[in-house]
């Protein structure tokens, strides 16, 4: 304030209720002790000579934030007080005032300003709360996307790999029913060269018909035996038998097998 009776009335009263005051004859001495002092309340008149209260606060507005400015002004006009609040102002005084006004309003003025600076941190914590849960997600998101994208290439890996297979088993059973068509054109030729080629098969019993049946399907021994209930044993002892009814020699049992194998399929109906 730029007349001093007010000045140390405040200050006066102020200090007897316990608090430490400064003051200042103008808005650039109090800006300059903003400067240098942490300050709780400013009581700022509004008429001052150079620069006046309300071009002060607005300056305070932007550089010190959370500083309670109460307004004093000798205009009794309750537009001007209303004005003063609607800029931000914690509230307003009118001069002359008393001792018992001033504290009033400046122990409204702080508790207010304590209330809203737990608000203020209230609301903070809870936004770095909010910022570290999202990132937290953002975190686990990325986490499983990434997870996704290993196991969706491995997927991928894999119909490949099972198509290339399907592709293989593709090639191999045309190539199998071509040999096999191939094979069923030479039968007459082979018949001829075949030792035995013509006899019929009467002389085999009912079991070596059988296995030699499940050779010709192109079924392994131990396929045959789990066939015929039979020991792989058994199932060997029955295609020798087989080779000797055909007259087939048993030193060199692969080519017999596929001369047995042929001969079946020149007679058998």
């Amino acid at each position: 304030d730029d007349e001093a009776g007010i000045r140390e009335m405040f200050r006066e009263t102020l200090e007897e209720r316990g608090y430490s005051c400064l003051t200042a004859p103008s808005a650039e001495v109090a800006l300059e002790l903003l400067s240098r002092h942490a300050v709780d309340v400013l009581l700022l008149d509004i008429l001052m000579p150079e620069m006046n209260g309300l071009t002060c606060f607005a300056y305070i507005r932007e550089r010190y934030p959370d500083v309670a400015v109460v307004f004093v002004t000798a205009m009794d006009d309750v537009s001007v007080g209303v004005d003063t609040m609607r800029a931000g102002a914690y509230d307003y005084l009118v001069k002359p005032t008393t001792a018992r006004r001033l504290e009033e309003a400046v122990e409204g003025v702080l508790a207010k300003r304590r209330r809203l600076l737990a608000e203020r941190r209230q609301r903070e914590i809870m936004e770095q709360e909010q910022t570290q849960q999202i990132s937290q997600r953002s975190r686990e998101i990325a986490a499983l996307n990434h997870m996704f994208q290993q196991h969706l290439g491995q997927y991928f890996e894999v119909v490949k790999a099972y198509q290339s297979i399907l592709d293989g088993l593709a090639w191999l059973e045309q190539s199998i029913s071509a040999r096999y068509e191939q094979a069923r054109s030479q039968l007459p030729l082979v018949q001829e060269q075949l030792p035995g080629s013509r006899s019929s098969l009467e002389p085999l019993t009912n079991r070596q018909r059988a296995v030699l049946e499940l050779m010709a399907q192109g079924y392994s021994n131990e396929t045959i035996a789990q066939k015929l209930a039979l020991t792989e044993e058994s199932v060997e002892e029955h295609i020798r038998g087989v080779y000797q009814q055909l007259d087939l020699n048993l030193d060199d049992m692969e080519y017999s097998r596929v001369k047995a194998v042929l001969i079946y399929l020149s007679i058998a109906p």
